[in-house]
């Protein structure tokens, strides 16, 4: 006897080709959102007192915690890194290295520049 194919078979072939296309489309728009963000929005400007610090910032969490500081003298800062970038300490009343963490560069104000 021969087995009858089933007709639900062309249907969940369907689904998988449908899962998989709406698959490819969803990982292509990360990658393209991603690149939106780096090249097409402007960076926040820093807010706060400069926080200078040694070491250089290559995206990403770093350590030491530099923001530290501001859950003990209560002053909004920013991390001002060896190789000229920039990152926004969390807002007040928080002390972590939000900007630094999340890979959030942020820009100098113009009257930080001239000090």
């Amino acid at each position: 006897m021969k087995k009858k194919r089933s007709s639900s078979h062309g249907w969940e072939k369907g689904v998988v080709v449908f899962l998989i296309i709406v698959l490819l489309i969803v990982f292509r728009q990360s990658l393209s959102r991603s690149s939106l963000q780096l090249n097409d929005v402007a960076p926040p400007v820093c807010e706060g007192l400069p926080l200078p610090v040694s070491y250089p910032y290559a995206g990403g969490f770093l350590e030491p915690h530099a923001c530290a500081i501001q859950c003990q003298d209560h002053q909004q800062r920013y991390i001002v890194y060896s190789n000229g970038f920039s990152t926004q300490c969390e807002k007040l009343p928080g002390c972590r290295d939000l900007g630094e963490d999340r890979g959030v560069i942020c820009l100098l104000a113009e009257s930080s520049l001239s000090r």
